[in-house]
């Protein structure tokens, strides 16, 4: 709100022809007084045809006023060039010549075209300069916020002085109300909250004594951005709504645009990242057409600020460099351009890379003293303590962060405080100098915020403090912290992702405590890791703080070879090395950048160290690990053999990046985040992530992998993963269904054929074994196919070549085959002679057993999520929520179909649901919530008991005969009907297996 010049100015225009433009005029004077410029817009288009040549440019300008305050600007523009044109050309009034500069360059303000706005501004200023009325005061005002822009507040200062002189003299108490608001904006830049208040209060009383009813909206908007600063949230909150309602009200677009785009802020600060994105996407989809530069740069910097704030950092990169690109057309300095360097020194910080923060940080701040912007200049000079901290200058950083978290408190600002004390405590854990000064200062920053009422950003500071208390080995405090927190996690994502970590943290330990072997559970732990929604250097942290617990360490670190250096990518209990982030390889006692095995030790305080190579996303890097304990054991060849065997296992979970991908991934794996992701495979049930272990272990062989499991377990997806992350996995990778094809076709399909082999055969094919020579052959449902296909399988075991129908020699074939079957037992199979003994033995290498759904009731939520999640994003559904009793009847079914039936009964429910609407138990199949309701009432009755008696029976005796019904009625003493029903009624089927 920088200027204000309303059409209320009869005497300056001459006499109307006709008496009836005159009324019309007037009555749009009238509506536009009273804030209805949608009404007033229209009567003086009303008058516009019949007007004199005399009084165009008069009633031009009145017509530009409302298009502004309608957020039509570019239409404003468009009408009044030519009406300033014809006016400069001519000789005439020069004051009406000023009065449109000034509304044309209001417009050119809007529109972030600020050197035709000030050129304007200037124009108005000079005819106006000895004029009564408002409007010298209104080209003033103009001229102060294109300076406060700009970033010039010491001319922004004056300009704005000398409007509210002006229009103190006028009696304008309207205007003066602008005067004093502008000059709250020159004492917010100055970080003077307090008086920016006063004056921002001091505008919207002399407002509301006008009873300018949209103006008062304007400074509930600055009310509401100056409350957020210091920390009265609620109050922000409640200003923010009110002047995006009054906008919506007077039809300004342009305020209610800005209006939301403050309260996305409001909500990222606050954790509420749902509510952020939400009015986010409505920001975007309810705008104005013609979006003004500068509010579509905040709509960009708030959409890259929420993707950091929330993690997504390949997508808050992704929209860095538009940002800067739009930004840069706009103006190359000011506030904006500040806060894109920022967002990048951040981004940068985040992902290791010091030299572009270092440029970012020093680009910020020598934007922002240039400006005189005082908050934009303390918050780089607080991004720059951060990158002070990583690189090592911890003494120039603590002077720094003591200066900062003085000046903030000093300046009432405790959001900006309590974010100095979070990211002094990540650097105290990060380099494990003092880990109790992390969690004091942790604590520090959840009394903070709860004294602001922001209970989410208090969740997570308080998970913080559990994961913290926990690396200090305080495990009862870390638990008497996750208790006191429940289990609402609001919207916050990560929160609940890191509540699981601590979680599994705890889980782990006890785990071990009972005695878990060491190796089993190491695998287990790294599994974890991996599904981690974390960034890449948390990932390698975590897996170091493994190494080292295991290992009984007292210390590590993963360090990356630079010229004769190692720059610390991660520590853990280093605090001997006084928070150094680059040393010499000798100072660890390692002969070289690139050296590895046992150490002798140069530090008298270290007992025994050794180091190895390990490659972070194809980097080679050395991690290094070292006991201090004078009765400590020293390391063996086999500790150094154990610690190549965990590098090996981080190195995998950190793999170089494919094309177009970055090396700054949180971890070797996307997608669905607070689970384990491998190819597909969403778990976090032990015994599948056992399966998923012991799949990397044989990955690197050629054994025969057997994998048995009820239909819609995901055999498949498990044999698709051992493929991917074989040696195998740049060639092919066939899927044959043995169940699907009679014998002579299958075996066809599967060994190719002669030309002439058979009728129809009438040229040599190869066929589906050969296809996949030198990857992998996924047989599926093997027990289904014949005798004879079977010898040819056991022929290429054994020999590896194939023999197509029809030919009379051998080819060699170089496969890995991996099978399943979903018979519950291979060996009936061979003792009634419908499977060859040598076949099953050789398939057995490797016999792994699939769990069905109902004995992961673990994995039901987390899948439940993804398909939810998936298929609303497939299907461009909004979903409000999920009902309780949803999940509830999900958990009861037992899922005879398994994960696969499953992902079918969601995505019915998200394609049944109304848009926006939330998802109910009747929108799941008939089938599903009878069954949950049968499972719930008959759990423990006879009559569940006998039926659950019975459907094994007909299971076993249908298996037994190949699913031949006749046979099958037969042996039970059924008839064929009697059976038919049976089978209908239980919902067996032969690739089902059991119901």
């Amino acid at each position: 709100m920088t200027q204000r010049s309303e059409p209320n100015d009869r005497a300056s225009r001459a006499a109307p022809s006709r008496a009836s433009v005159a009324d019309r005029i007037d009555a749009g004077d009238l509506y536009a007084r009273v804030g209805d410029h949608t009404q007033a817009l229209i009567t003086y288009l009303g008058a516009w045809p019949e007007v004199s040549e005399a009084e165009t440019p008069a009633l031009a300008r009145r017509i530009a006023y409302c298009q502004g305050r309608l957020g039509r600007y570019a239409e404003a523009i468009g009408l009044l060039e030519p009406v300033v044109a014809s006016l400069d050309v001519l000789d005439v009034d020069r004051v009406e010549l000023g009065k449109c500069y000034n509304e044309l360059g209001s417009a050119y303000f809007a529109l972030g075209d600020l050197d035709r706005a000030q050129s304007a501004g200037l124009t108005a200023a000079k005819h106006l300069a000895k004029t009564t009325g408002p409007h010298f005061g209104v080209a003033q005002n103009l001229l102060g916020g294109v300076a406060l822009r700009s970033g010039d507040t010491d001319l922004a200062r004056t300009h704005f002085r000398a409007a509210l002189d002006h229009f103190r003299t006028e009696g304008d108490v309207g205007n003066l109300a602008f005067a004093y608001n502008n000059l709250g904006h020159v004492y917010k830049a100055a970080c003077e909250w307090e008086r920016a208040l006063e004056h921002y209060q001091a505008a919207y009383y002399l407002c509301a004594t006008e009873g300018e009813y949209q103006d008062q909206g304007a400074i509930h908007q600055n009310l509401g951005v100056t409350l957020l600063k210091i920390g009265r949230y609620a109050e922000a909150q409640e200003h923010l709504e009110k002047s995006r309602d009054r906008a919506m009200e007077m039809g300004d677009s342009v305020r209610v645009l800005r209006a939301r785009i403050a309260l996305v802020r409001l909500a990222r600060e606050s954790r509420d990242f749902q509510a952020a994105r939400r009015i986010l996407r409505e920001a975007r989809s309810e705008g104005p057409d013609a979006v003004p530069s500068r509010e579509a740069c905040l709509l960009m910097l708030e959409d890259a600020s929420l993707a950091f704030a929330e993690g997504r950092l390949a997508d808050s990169r992704a929209l860095l460099a538009p940002l800067f690109e739009r930004v840069a057309a706009m103006a190359s300095r000011g506030d904006l351009m500040v806060e894109a360097h920022l967002l990048q020194a951040n981004l940068a910080l985040e992902e290791g890379a010091w030299d572009e923060a270092r440029h970012s940080v020093d680009a910020a701040l020598e934007l922002s003293r240039a400006d005189h912007d005082r908050e934009q200049e303390n918050r780089a000079l607080a991004a720059h303590m951060r990158w002070s901290y990583v690189t090592g200058a911890t003494e120039d950083a603590e002077k720094a962060f003591q200066e900062q978290r003085a000046g903030a408190s000093r300046r009432g600002e405790r959001p900006f405080e309590a974010r100095l004390l979070e990211w002094r405590a990540g650097v105290a854990r990060e380099f494990g100098v003092r880990s109790e000064q992390a969690v004091a200062l942790l604590g520090e920053a959840r009394d903070l915020w709860r004294s602001m009422r922001r209970e989410r950003v208090v969740f997570a500071l308080t998970l913080q403090l559990a994961a913290a208390e926990l690396v200090e080995g305080r495990r009862d405090r870390a638990i008497e912290l996750l208790e006191s927190l429940g289990s609402d996690f609001g919207t916050d994502e990560r929160s609940a992702a890191l509540h699981r970590r601590i979680s599994r943290m705890l889980e782990a330990q006890a785990e071990v405590t009972a005695g878990m072997p060491d190796g089993e559970w190491v695998l287990r732990r790294l599994e974890e890791i991996r599904g981690w929604d974390a960034s890449r250097n948390e990932v390698v942290r975590e897996c170091l703080s493994v190494l080292v617990e295991t290992l009984g360490a007292d210390g590590g670190l993963v360090g990356k070879p630079e010229a004769e250096t190692l720059e610390l990518v991660s520590t853990v209990s280093m605090g001997r090395l006084g928070g150094r982030r680059q040393l010499t390889p000798s100072t660890l006692g390692i002969p070289g950048t690139g050296a590895s095995g046992i150490l002798e030790p140069t530090d008298p305080s270290v007992r025994t160290s050794m180091a190895v190579r390990v490659s972070l996303d194809g980097v080679e890097h050395c991690l290094y690990v070292e006991r201090r304990q004078d009765e400590a054991r020293r390391f063996t060849l086999s500790d150094l053999r154990y610690a190549t065997l965990v590098a090996a296992e981080v190195a995998r979970m950190l793999p170089p990046p494919g094309p177009g991908e970055k090396g700054d991934a949180g971890h070797a794996f996307d997608g669905i985040r607070h689970g384990i992701y491998v190819a597909d495979i969403i778990t976090q049930d032990p015994k599948m992530l056992a399966i998923l272990g012991l799949i990397r272990k044989v990955a690197g062989s050629d054994l025969t992998v057997l994998l048995q499991g009820e239909t819609g377990t995901g055999k498949k997806l498990l044999a698709q993963a051992l493929h991917r992350i074989s040696e195998r996995r740049d060639r092919g990778f066939v899927t044959v269904d043995c169940a699907a094809l009679p014998d002579n076709l299958l075996e066809s399909e599967l060994f190719g054929h002669r030309r002439g082999a058979f009728t129809g055969a009438v040229q040599d094919r190869i066929g589906l074994l050969e296809e996949a020579n030198g990857g992998t052959v996924f047989l599926d449902e093997i027990d289904k196919a014949g005798i004879s296909v079977q010898r040819r399988f056991l022929h290429l075991l054994d020999s590896g070549e194939i023999r197509p129908v029809g030919a009379t020699g051998y080819r060699p074939l170089d496969v890995r085959v991996v099978c399943a079957t979903s018979c519950p037992d291979l060996r009936s199979e061979v003792s009634e002679g419908r499977f060859i003994k040598d076949l099953y033995y050789r398939l057995n290498d490797i016999a792994i057993s699939v769990p069905p759904l109902r004995e992961r009731p673990d994995d039901l939520p987390l899948l439940t999520g993804c398909f939810i999640e998936s298929a609303a994003h497939q299907a461009g559904r909004e979903i409000a929520g999920v009902a309780p009793a949803f999940h509830e009847v999900v958990q009861a079914h037992d899922w005879p179909g398994n994960v696969r039936e499953l992902e079918k009964a969601i995505r019915r429910a998200v394609a049944l649901v109304d848009a926006g609407g939330t998802l109910v138990p009747d929108l799941l199949p008939v089938a599903v919530i009878e069954s949950s309701g049968r499972r719930a009432e008959q759990s423990d009755s006879l009559k569940g008991r006998v039926e659950a008696f019975e459907r094994s029976i007909l299971l076993e005796t249908l298996d037994r005969v190949r699913w031949n019904k006749s046979r099958a009625a037969e042996v039970l003493g059924l008839t064929r009907k009697g059976l038919k029903g049976k089978i209908e009624r239980y919902g067996l089927d032969r690739r089902r297996g059991r119901r």
